[in-house]
């Protein structure tokens, strides 16, 4: 297909004898945005370390549009420039300026006069909302102030295709948004994404698939329809088993539908159930340390549900507290 730009074949990683990803085949096109989301230890930031080669697949084939970046002959440095990566540890130099961070790659790299660097660093430090702190190192930065530099570092190389690997997953609440909304305008112009998210409400708003990870290997697209009707996934958490349950907004509060939804690992997260129902807009979802309690927003409703948790992970109310009561209380 000319439009794929980059394709995985066969792909498998092996660490010892722990195989972390297996035959993951895996095509995305030209101005596609796909999101992949997992538990931890899935495989999914390994995946996506393959793509650029931070990590040498075992067995398996990775194509550039339609090139074997795999082959030995194959120009590593000018790949990397096309497929720019986008780490959730920011990975920034911290004894250099937003602005030099920006910078440093173009002229390395590009070969770029340092004015054309600059001057490109410039329009996307401009693009991502930090150019009032280009002087700034990264530690006089907060977290979503790092990854908006690392975004614009990224976007400086003027790449095809963008990797972002839990660009969220660092950050205070507060900070997540600013991030999502930046990546959101990108999706907008067009560029290529694979992103590694438990964002689900950025999955299903900017991403054209929303791909799930299990245990090495590439299940099926979520599914989005539950007894014909269209879900609206927002926030997810993975249980002590394993299992995933996620949120439903596609309810209202004069029309409680919406709910808690299980995909179970045992049948390879094919099998969907409804798991917790007559919830209006259901925005929010945590699991208590221990496991035993299930803490779910209700946005519509301005309330936290708790539910408590039995021997087979199965959701009992326990709890409705008014956000109200909840803030007397914090203060």
């Amino acid at each position: 297909m000319a439009d794929r730009v980059i394709e995985l074949a066969h792909l498998q990683k092996q660490f010892g004898d722990h195989l972390v990803l297996r035959d993951i085949n895996l095509s995305v096109s030209k101005g596609e945005v796909l999101s992949i989301i997992g538990a931890s230890g899935s495989g999914k930031s390994t995946m996506l370390r393959c793509i650029n080669l931070l990590e040498t697949p075992t067995s398996g084939n990775i194509f550039f549009n339609g090139k074997n970046i795999t082959d030995r002959d194959f120009n590593l440095s000018q790949y990397r420039a096309k497929v720019g990566m986008v780490f959730q540890s920011f990975n920034l130099f911290n004894n250099m300026s937003a602005l030099k961070n920006c910078i440093v790659g173009q002229v390395s790299v590009l070969k770029r006069s340092h004015a054309e660097a600059e001057e490109t660093a410039m329009k996307y430090l401009r693009k991502v909302g930090m150019e009032p702190f280009i002087n700034a190192k990264p530690a006089q930065l907060s977290g979503g102030q790092k990854q908006r530099v690392a975004i614009a570092r990224a976007l400086a190389m003027e790449p095809e295709v963008l990797l972002f690997d839990e660009p969220t997953s660092a950050l205070d609440p507060e900070m997540v948004g600013e991030v999502l909304a930046v990546m959101k305008e990108l999706a907008e112009t067009g560029m290529t994404m694979v992103v590694v998210t438990h964002e689900m409400g950025f999955a299903r708003e900017v991403g054209n698939r929303v791909l799930f990870m299990a245990d090495g290997k590439l299940l099926e697209e979520l599914p989005l329809q539950y007894e014909g009707r269209k879900l609206r996934p927002d926030c997810m958490v993975f249980d002590r088993k394993g299992d995933l349950l996620f949120t439903d907004l596609s309810g209202t509060f004069r029309d409680p539908i919406g709910g808690v939804y299980r995909l179970t690992q045992d049948s390879g997260y094919h099998e969907l159930s409804l798991y917790v129902g007559n919830l209006a807009s259901p925005d929010g979802i945590t699991l208590s340390p221990d496991g035993k309690s299930l803490w779910v927003s209700e946005c519509s409703s301005n309330s936290v549900l708790r539910f408590l948790l039995d021997g087979q992970g199965e959701p009992r109310i326990a709890q409705h507290t008014p956000l109200q009561a909840l803030s007397l209380i914090h203060i």
